[in-house]
C-alpha cells in the first residue's frame, strides 16, 4: 500500500517533467485550444451553409395532413324552380329542390406538394456562388488563426527558454558573490579589510539573492502562459528543449512584402470578400426579373382518418400550376437595395486596401526588429566573453588585495548583464524571426 502511495504521488511529477520540443508544443496548441477550435467549427458551418445553398436551387418535396371540424354540415340553398305548364290551362308547378349537403363536419386530407424554381433572375446560383466564396474566406481566416496560434506558441516556448536563462544567470550570480562574500568574511575575519568592505558584499549578495527571485517568478510566469496555450494546466512544468541556434534570414524586405501579399490568408481572405460583395450586386439586382415556379400538388380528403372520400365528391385531386412572380413596382425598394449593395463593395474594397496596408506594416515592422536583433546577438557574445575574463581578473586581484569589493561587483554586475544582454538579443531575434514568418504566412 505504502508503494501505491508513492507512485501515485510521484506519477503527476513525471508526467510534468517530461520533454517537450517546439513541434510538440505547436501540436497540442492546435489540438487543444479552444479559441482556434472555435474558429475551425465556423469554417465547417459555413461548409453546411454552401451545401444548404446548393439545396435551394433544386425541386423540393413537402407533405401535410389535417383535420378540420366544422360546426355543421356545409350546404348549398337552392331556390325554388318554377316548371312552365305542361298544357293550356294548367297551372305553373313550383319545385323546391330544397339544401344540397356540400361537405361532411369531420374533413381529412392529406396532400403532397412538388415545388421546383425555374428562374429566380440569377438569386440562387448567386447566393450559391456567395456561399462557396463564403467557405473560402472561412478556411482563410482558419489558416490565419492557425498562423496567429502558432506564433503565439512560439513566443511563449521562446519566452519560457528566455526566462529560464535569465534564470539560470541569477542563480550563477547568486553562487559566484556567495564565494565572494565568504572570502570577503575571511579577509575581514583575519583583520585584513575593514567592515565596510564585508557589508558591501553582503548587500550585493542580498540584492542578487532577490533577483533570483524575481527571475524565478518569471519563469514560472512564462511557463504558466505557455500551458494555456498548449492546453495544460496551468501549474503544470515541463522541461523545455531549448534553441540556441538561429538561422539567418537572407529574404530582402520587399520580397518579404511580396510574399506576403501572395501567401499571408488575411490578404487572400479580404480579396475573397470583396468578390462576395460584389456578387451581393448581381444578387440585389436579380429582384427587378420575375420569378417562375413549377408547382405540383396531390391531395387525398375524406371524412374517416384514411382519407378514402366522404361520398359526395371524388377523394383524389392532383393538379400542375405554372406560377410567374413579378413585383414590378415597390416605391424603389430594390434599386436602394442594389445602391446599398454597391456601397458595401466599396467598403470591402477600402477594407481590403487597409488590410494590406497593415500587412505591409507588420512586415516592416518584424523585418527591422530582426534586423536589430541579430546585430545585437554578435556584439552581445563578445561582451560576455570579456565580461567573463574580467570578472575573474577581478576576483584574483581582490585575493591579491589589489582590487576592492566594489570591484568585484561591479565586475559581477557587468557580467550579468552582459549576458542578459546576450541571452535577450537571442531570444529577441528567434521571436523576430517567427513574427516575421508569421507576417508573410509561413508557419515555419
Amino acid at each position: 500500500m505504502r508503494k501505491l502511495f508513492i507512485l501515485l504521488v510521484l506519477f503527476p511529477l513525471s508526467v510534468n517533467a517530461a520533454e517537450l520540443d517546439l513541434q510538440q508544443a505547436i501540436k497540442l496548441a492546435l489540438k487543444r485550444n479552444p479559441s482556434y477550435k472555435a474558429v475551425r467549427y465556423v469554417y465547417l458551418s459555413a461548409k453546411e451553409r454552401e451545401k444548404e445553398a446548393w439545396s435551394q436551387r433544386l425541386f423540393s418535396l413537402s407533405f401535410r395532413y389535417s383535420y378540420t371540424r366544422l360546426n355543421e354540415e356545409p350546404r348549398i340553398k337552392l331556390s325554388p324552380v318554377e316548371v312552365p305548364p305542361l298544357v293550356p290551362g294548367m297551372k305553373p308547378i313550383t319545385v323546391k329542390p330544397g339544401d344540397v349537403v356540400v361537405s361532411r363536419q369531420n374533413v381529412y386530407e392529406y396532400k403532397f406538394v412538388f415545388f421546383q424554381p425555374l428562374f429566380t433572375g440569377g438569386a440562387l446560383s448567386t447566393a450559391y456562388e456567395m456561399a462557396k466564396l463564403g467557405v473560402n474566406v472561412e478556411k482563410l481566416r482558419e489558416e490565419e488563426a492557425r498562423l496567429d496560434l502558432i506564433f503565439k506558441v512560439k513566443e511563449a516556448y521562446f519566452g519560457v527558454l528566455k526566462a529560464k536563462r535569465l534564470k539560470e544567470v541569477a542563480e550563477k550570480a547568486v553562487e559566484s558573490l556567495k564565494s565572494h562574500y565568504k572570502d570577503a568574511k575571511n579577509f575581514y575575519e583575519k583583520g585584513i579589510t575593514p567592515k565596510v568592505d564585508l557589508l558591501r558584499a553582503e548587500v550585493a549578495l542580498s540584492k542578487a539573492k532577490q533577483a533570483l527571485v524575481d527571475a524565478d517568478a518569471v519563469y514560472k510566469t512564462a511557463m504558466s502562459a505557455l500551458m494555456v496555450l498548449i492546453g495544460e494546466r496551468i501549474d503544470a512544468f515541463y522541461t523545455l528543449k531549448d534553441v540556441l541556434e538561429y538561422e539567418p534570414f537572407g529574404l530582402s524586405f520587399d520580397e518579404c512584402l511580396k510574399r506576403a501579399y501572395s501567401r499571408r490568408p488575411v490578404v487572400l481572405a479580404v480579396e475573397k470578400q470583396a468578390e462576395i460583395y460584389r456578387k451581393a450586386v448581381r444578387l440585389a439586382k436579380a429582384d427587378y426579373y420575375p420569378k417562375i415556379y413549377l408547382m405540383a400538388e396531390y391531395k387525398k380528403q375524406g371524412d374517416t382518418p384514411d382519407c378514402t372520400g366522404d361520398g359526395l365528391k371524388d377523394a383524389e385531386q392532383w393538379s400542375i400550376t405554372g406560377v410567374l412572380d413579378w413585383k414590378f413596382f415597390e416605391w424603389g425598394k430594390t434599386v436602394h437595395r442594389v445602391r446599398k449593395a454597391d456601397y458595401q463593395y466599396l467598403k470591402a474594397l477600402e477594407v481590403e486596401k487597409g488590410v494590406k496596408d497593415k500587412v505591409s506594416l507588420e512586415i516592416r515592422e518584424a523585418y527591422l526588429k530582426l534586423l536589430s536583433a541579430k546585430s545585437k546577438i554578435a556584439v552581445a557574445r563578445k561582451e560576455v566573453a570579456e565580461a567573463r575574463e574580467n570578472l575573474k581578473n577581478t576576483r584574483e586581484r581582490y585575493r591579491q588585495q589589489i582590487d576592492t569589493t566594489t570591484d568585484v561587483v561591479d565586475a559581477q554586475t557587468f557580467f550579468t548583464e552582459a549576458q542578459v544582454r546576450y541571452f535577450t538579443a537571442l531570444y529577441d531575434y528567434l521571436v523576430a524571426y517567427a513574427r516575421l514568418k508569421r507576417a508573410m504566412g509561413e508557419e515555419n
